[in-house]
């Protein structure tokens, strides 16, 4: 894994590194952050959906990895909500209509979860401070709070 992104950030042309964007404080991270892209994606991603919730007023979700594991049955029913909320009646009746396709009920059955799978022996734990370091100074304030 180490080779692969020590691959992918050599062969990356990324104007990132060279943006308005680049502070000071943030270059102090680059070099010291494996896949830098896509961390960097990964924090634009929260930070401008956040944006969006922000701007569009929208209810949220917020689910993390490791709720899977200790109480996977709160998830289900919080992520149910929020398809229901999705889903116009009409269109779930229309669909139970339809010989053969899946009621709503039906769609929720779960697969399999496997508890605990961690990737921390991905990283070196300097590597690992230094992801963590790159996402606070980059996240927006209410995306910090979330991760």
């Amino acid at each position: 894994f180490q080779q692969w992104c020590m691959d992918h950030d050599e062969d990356d042309d990324s104007s990132f590194t060279t943006t308005k964007y680049m502070t000071q404080e943030i270059s102090t991270f680059v070099n010291k952050v494996p896949c830098l892209d896509d961390f960097y994606r990964y924090i634009q991603f929260h930070n401008l959906a956040s944006q969006v919730i922000t701007y569009q007023n929208l209810d949220v979700q917020v689910v993390h990895y490791e709720e899977y594991g200790t109480n996977v049955t709160d998830v289900v029913q919080r992520l149910r909500t929020l398809y229901d909320w999705m889903i116009p009646p009409e269109e779930e009746e229309a669909k139970k209509k339809k010989k053969g396709k899946k009621t709503r009920e039906e769609d929720w059955s779960l697969p399999e979860f496997l508890v605990g799978k961690k990737y921390s022996d991905y990283y070196t734990t300097e590597q690992t401070d230094a992801i963590w370091d790159l996402l606070r100074v980059m996240a927006h304030p209410r995306v910090w709070k979330t991760l």
